[in-house]
């Protein structure tokens, strides 16, 4: 299944390392290691262009990315979760 980051991106759901929110990379250690992904071009950005108000709410990490999303973190961990249970075949309970 994939999980959908926003502005056409998607990334497939067992690619995904971890969701952080972006907090967790504005200052001291986090916002290094982010200035090292981006000078190293691991960083897509899946924000709209377009949308000057559209601000990095959650980083998408993967083995070979890392990606920028305006959807929440929260949002992304219930879209992953819905695509997760898809998956799973139904089983009716007494059965």
């Amino acid at each position: 299944m994939f999980l959908h980051l926003g502005n056409g991106f998607s990334v497939r759901t067992k690619d995904i390392l971890a969701i952080q929110s972006s907090e967790v990379f504005r200052d001291g250690p986090g916002k290094e290691m982010l200035d090292r992904w981006m000078a190293d071009g691991s960083v897509v950005n899946a924000l709209d262009p377009e949308d000057e108000k559209a601000e990095v709410k959650s980083l998408i990490l993967t083995a070979h990315k890392i990606y920028l999303s305006a959807i929440s973190p929260l949002t992304l961990k219930r879209r992953s979760e819905l695509a997760f249970q898809s998956t799973v075949p139904f089983r009716e309970s007494g059965r």
